[in-house]
């Protein structure tokens, strides 16, 4: 006995929301990284500095000047 053609286009609709977002999820989890115990300090200095995402206070600190002088020294 076959489904109700609307059974098979719903069933079939869900399989694909759900495996793009299994694929959305991968590809998320390859940027991702686990700061621990320091994540509430993050989300507290990413407020205070303005930004609305992560990527933003990632590249402010990468870009600052006391990042540059103890990548430098690291690198000496």
């Amino acid at each position: 006995m076959r489904c109700p053609r609307s059974l098979c286009y719903h069933f079939h609709y869900h399989c694909d929301i759900t495996s793009k977002k299994k694929e959305l999820d991968r590809a998320r989890d390859k940027t991702r990284i686990n700061i621990g115990a320091a994540f509430e300090r993050w989300k507290a200095l990413r407020d205070l500095k303005g930004f609305k995402i992560d990527a933003e206070l990632a590249t402010f600190l990468l870009d600052s000047s006391l990042f540059k002088c103890s990548l430098e020294a690291c690198c000496l």
